[in-house]
Formats: C-alpha cells, structure tokens, sequence
C-alpha cells in the first residue's frame, strides 16, 4: 500500500511539474507576446518556445500610434491613433478580434501590416493573411478612429485668418489602413489587384452573361423562325388539301328577289344579317377531293383544278369529316343567307356575282363548251371569291322550303329545321343565265348527285 502511495504522489508532482513547464512556454508574433499564447500558437501553427528565450517586447506606448490611410478612391491621410470608438469584433480600442474554428484572439492594433475594410482582408506581421467578416466596414458601420491628438486640418476662415479643425475618420469611408507607410502601399497594391481581379472577373461574368443572351436570343430567333415555318407549311397543307379562303365581313342586306325577275320561292325581299365568316375562295376541287378521300368521283375526270361534281349532300359531310382530322380545323357548308351574301359581294344588289356580265363571271350553258372548266379562271367578285355563278352548283347547309323567306329570323337564318331536299345555288356549266343569278334557289334530295353538284366549304375555325 504504501508503494502505491509514494508512486501517486510522483505521478502528481510530475503532472505539476509539466503544466508549470508548457504554461512557461510562449511564442513571439512581430515581437509581440499574446497572453492566451498558447491557444493563438496552437491554432497558428507556431512554434512555442520557452518564456526566458522569447524576445523583449517593444517599448512603444500601447495607446497611441500614427496610422496612414487611403480612402475615398485615393486620397491619403495619417492620424495619431488609439483604436476605434466602437465595439465591434472586427473594429475594437486595442485590435481586432478574430475567431477561426472555434477558437479566438484579439490581434492588437500593432501587429497588422495593413487591413483592406472594404473586402474584410487583412495581413500581419507574422505572414499570416486573414479574412473575417468581422473586418468589412459594412459589419461595423458606425466605427470611426478615435484617439489623443488627432491630426489638426489647417484651414482658410474667414477675412483670411487660418483656423484649425479637429478631424475624425469614418471606417465607411476607408479604403486601405496601416501603421507605416510601407505596409500603407502595400495594402494599396493588394486592393487595386483586387480590384482589377474583379474587374476581370466582371468582364467574364458579362461576357458570359452576354453570351448566354445571345445564344438565349438565337435559340428564341430559330424556334420562332421553326414555329413560322411550321404555320406557313400547315397554312399551305391547308391550301392544298382545303383551299384558299376569303374573310367575309359580316352585314345586313336585303335577301331575295331583289330586281323583281325571280321565282316565287326568292320572294319576299326581306332583310338578313349575318357574321363574319370565312368562305372558300374557290369551289373545292378533284384534287382536293382526291387527297382527302382517296377517290375522285366526278364525271370529268379533267384535272386536279376541276371543281368536283358527281357528289351528294351526303358526301360532303363525309368529306368534311375528314379534312377536319387531316388539318385539324373544323369547316362546313354556308347557309343559304351567307352564299347569297357572299355571292352578292357583300350584299349588294348585284344580278349575278360580280355583276351583270354573266359571260366575264360565269361558265354556264352558251359558253362552256359542255364540261365544268378550271375553278377561277372566269372573274372574281367584290370579295375575290371566285365561280359562286356557273361551273358547278353547290350544296348550301339548308333544308330547302319554299315558303321559307315569309318567316325567316332576321338574323342568321339557318332555314327550316326540317324537309325532304337540300338547297343548292348558283348555277353550273350546263344552266341557263338566268339560274345562274345570285338569288335563284334550286334543291335536290341529300343522297342526290349527278355530274353539275359541287360545293364550297365556311372554315369555322
């Protein structure tokens, strides 16, 4: 037992020993001893050395030393100086607090060569760089230098007499600070290569940035120009399977009789109004008929251009069907009320449409040689569209009545709601001008067709 004794108490004086050894031991940083050393050179990386070796400390007074200044873009100043009126980590009385991985010190005033407030950078005199949020000015904005004799500004007063002013320094207005004028200039150096970096970086950064709005630019320019090309190649599928239309302003006109030559079923003259719509501009054609339906049903079997003829009311909306799934677009047949105002372009009291020149509008009985002829190749109406007298006749949406006009709505009459025929217009190859007048009303059972019925189609949508 008492062996055990005696080793504790050597192990204890041992211990003792030891801790009064390494608590001896300091490390120097610019001449300077720190009084938490240990913790400052531990976490630094110097290396201690015992206190009897360490270098005597300067006897420069603590409270007072000549600080030089850049600030406000390159002006230069100096000022006696004995720390900053403010509190903060960053900006103290004696130094700069500063703390890295949990561990801190306070690094006096003396022992920076130079610190850079606007970027939080700093370095010492030991070689150490730093870089602290604690050191931009922005987190200690009310700092300014403080201290005894400040520096006496001579200025010019009044009457010319000279007066001295007491000047102080806000951080927020310093550039580069330090207590020589050497570390001074070197501090300035650093900023403007800070500067310049950035500047670089900035320029990078913007030509990038301009790049990528070029690039996000052409991208834009080339979808959009996809997108065009896209419209313009279905706006031509729609040509070529569905035919050119015409917009035709809606309006109100008297429909009927309207020279007083008609048959019973074109009177009374009593008055419209219709939509806008979108017509045909020509009667659709063998080949339009061929691309959608995949047969060609007419008689004359001359070419594409041809109006299609040999097809029945019901046909049509077969046809109709499918050109909806092929582009997409819904379309129909015109009511009697649009054909006729269309045909009248736009509702004007004209015998046939265009005019009263059967002969420069139409392809009928004394001139077309007995056949339907290429859709467009006689003259257009006021509204552009083509044929709505002669080549073929067409199918309008109506039930044929032939009372109908003594009740018709005054505004988009649909005709009867029922009936046994359907009404066709115009007149084709093989009437008589008379029926080839933009009032006259003929009509034929739905599943009718024979080698004169063609018909024009309303785009919808």
């Amino acid at each position: 037992m008492r062996i055990f004794q005696q080793f504790a108490v050597v192990s204890l004086i041992s211990l003792w020993l030891a801790s009064v050894a390494y608590a001896d031991k300091i490390c120097p940083v610019g001449s300077e001893i720190y009084p938490d050393s240990v913790q400052y050179c531990t976490q630094h990386g110097n290396k201690l050395i015992p206190k009897k070796n360490a270098p005597t400390p300067q006897e420069t007074s603590p409270s007072v030393a000549r600080i030089h200044l850049h600030y406000e873009g390159g002006q230069k100043d100096a000022f006696d100086f004995s720390g900053f009126n403010a509190d903060c980590d960053g900006y103290g009385k004696e130094g700069s607090r500063y703390t890295e991985n949990g561990a801190s010190v306070t690094i006096p005033w003396r022992d920076f060569i130079y610190i850079l407030p606007e970027y939080g950078r700093a370095k010492l005199k030991n070689g150490y760089d730093v870089e602290s949020e604690s050191l931009k000015r922005g987190n200690c904005s009310a700092a300014q230098i403080r201290g005894k004799g400040k520096r006496k500004a001579t200025v010019v007063g009044d009457g010319g007499e000279k007066a001295e002013e007491a000047v102080e320094m806000a951080l927020s207005r310093i550039d580069v600070l330090s207590f020589d004028e050497k570390g001074l200039e070197e501090g300035r150096a650093v900023r403007e290569a800070i500067i310049q970096k950035r500047e670089e970086t900035n320029k990078i950064a913007e030509a990038g940035k301009r790049q990528a709005t070029e690039e996000a630019e052409r991208r834009a320019e080339a979808e959009k120009r996809r997108r065009e090309a896209d419209a313009e190649a279905a706006r031509r599928m729609d040509e070529k399977v569905a035919g050119e239309f015409v917009f035709v302003k809606g309006g109100c006109y008297q429909m009927g009789d309207t020279f007083g030559k008609g048959r019973p079923d074109e009177r009374p003259l009593h008055e419209v109004c219709v939509d806008d719509f979108h017509l045909g501009k020509y009667e659709v054609t063998q080949g339009q008929w061929q691309g959608v339906m995949g047969r060609n049903p007419a008689y004359h079997k001359n070419g594409d251009d041809y109006p299609v003829e040999q097809v029945s009311w019901n046909d049509v909306q077969g046809f109709i069907l499918n050109l909806g799934e092929k582009t997409g677009h819904s379309y129909r047949l015109p009511t009697e009320a649009e054909w006729e105002y269309a045909a009248r372009s736009g509702g004007k009291p004209e015998k046939h449409s265009g005019g009263a020149d059967v002969d420069a509008m139409a392809w009928y009985q004394s001139n077309s040689g007995g056949k339907a002829h290429n859709v467009g190749t006689k003259a257009p109406n006021g509204l552009g569209i083509h044929d709505m007298s002669g080549n073929v006749w067409e199918w309008v949406q109506d039930w044929y009545g032939s009372g109908y006009y003594s009740g018709s709505p005054r505004n988009n009459p649909k005709g009867p709601s029922s009936g046994t025929h359907r009404v066709a217009r115009g007149g084709g190859w093989s009437a008589e001008a008379e029926s080839c007048s933009s009032t006259d009303r003929e009509y034929l059972i739905p599943a009718g067709g024979n080698n004169f019925m063609g018909f024009r189609l309303v785009k919808v949508r």
